[in-house]
């Protein structure tokens, strides 16, 4: 008979939907199993409905989630069903494919890793006693060759010591005979389910890194961006030297800082002598050549510390710390004497020479300039003493 606890639970499994195979220990014949199946007698691999209680508990506790989109509900999910008996394969063909499942089988663990290494399946369900490779060496493979591939070992013995021998291995859950197909089915269900998570958040996870790559790519276009932006709001846009605003705040907080520390400071005004003849008899191309040029060798003069900058039109200056009147005079002649002696080629055949005019000032510590303005007047009033005095020369205040 059936007894209370069975008919409890079938009814109950029935409410549910779910299909019913009813057998106790002198059944010699289940419903709903292959001819072949029930006459090599697979009905010993199916427990009592004694256990239906028990599986049920199980589903209602952890095989059905109820949370949605942990795979593609159109995808057919493959189970390698792996066993060296035609009647337990046969069996659990029966009861797999019934799930929807598309089912492919292997009779050893050597025969299981072929089709794995042709194609991953999204479970493995991995009987233990086999032949060649038993089901602990090849989950063992399957955990060392491939990436996160579920496996459910069968096992035929339910003993502590086996439970933990296959979970050694890398089994993700293990089933002894006899089971019920419900069980079987909630079981597979379950382990499905996490492979079609891990799986969903194996792509979420490269589409985050694909996205990530792109903000890093997009912060770094963004960082240079922001820098050439910076640069081009304090240099100038023909000599890429710095452009007259940038000079006046760092010549204020330079000048602070000579007051502060009791150092020297110098600047010298650098003007290009008869410019306007250069434009004129020449154009502005040539002139913007002239300019471009002068700011070369500027730059190479100075230190690293130095500041060069336009000051406006073919005026050009010079921010020395630490630089004392006379060492600054002699830069600024060193200078006029470099630029006397280049020639700027504007074709094969043309080359235009310059020269320039050069006024230089320092504070010193000791000294009466009051502030940075009065510092950049008397450098002003040196070069306008330079072009008095006949032009390509250099004068301290």
């Amino acid at each position: 008979g059936i007894g209370s606890d069975g008919a409890e639970g079938a009814a109950a499994i029935r409410k549910a939907g779910g299909e019913v195979i009813a057998q106790d220990e002198e059944t010699s014949i289940v419903f709903g199993m292959p001819r072949a199946v029930i006459e090599k007698g697979a009905a010993t691999h199916i427990a009592p409905l004694g256990r239906i209680p028990l599986v049920l508990a199980d589903i209602v506790s952890g095989g059905e989630s109820g949370e949605e989109g942990y795979g593609d509900k159109d995808v057919v999910q493959e189970v390698l069903v792996v066993d060296d008996s035609p009647t337990m394969r046969a069996m659990l063909y029966d009861i797999l494919s019934a799930g929807g499942h598309r089912i492919r089988q292997a009779e050893n663990g050597r025969i299981a890793l072929e089709e794995i290494a042709q194609k991953e399946p999204d479970l493995v369900v991995l009987d233990v006693m086999m032949p060649e490779m038993d089901g602990h060496a090849a989950c063992k493979k399957i955990r060392e060759l491939h990436g996160y591939i579920p496996v459910l070992m069968v096992t035929a013995k339910g003993a502590a010591e086996d439970l933990v021998k296959g979970l050694e291995a890398g089994a993700d859950d293990i089933i002894a005979k006899p089971f019920e197909p419900i069980e079987l089915s909630a079981r597979v269900s379950s382990l499905l389910r996490i492979r079609a998570l891990h799986q969903r958040l194996y792509t979420q996870n490269i589409e985050l890194e694909s996205k990530n790559k792109e903000l890093e790519r997009m912060a770094k276009a963004l960082n240079r961006a922001n820098k050439e932006l910076t640069l081009l709001s304090v240099t100038d846009g023909l000599t890429k030297s710095y452009n007259h605003r940038h000079f006046q705040e760092r010549f204020k907080a330079e000048f602070a800082r000579a007051e502060r520390y009791g150092t020297f400071l110098s600047v010298i005004l650098i003007d290009i002598d008869h410019f306007k003849k250069v434009n004129d008899t020449y154009g502005h191309p040539v002139g913007d050549q002239v300019l471009v040029r002068l700011v070369e060798i500027l730059q190479e003069s100075v230190r690293k510390e130095d500041l060069v900058a336009r000051y406006g039109g073919e005026e050009f200056v010079l921010m020395l710390p630490e630089t004392s009147g006379p060492r600054s005079l002699l830069l600024a002649r060193r200078i006029r004497e470099r630029v006397e002696s280049e020639l700027v080629r504007i074709d094969a055949g043309l080359a235009v020479a310059f020269t320039v005019s050069l006024g230089v000032a320092c504070y010193e510590p000791s000294g009466q300039i009051a502030n940075a303005e009065e510092l950049i007047a008397k450098a002003d009033a040196a070069l306008y003493r330079a072009k008095e005095n006949g032009r390509n020369r250099a004068e301290l205040a």
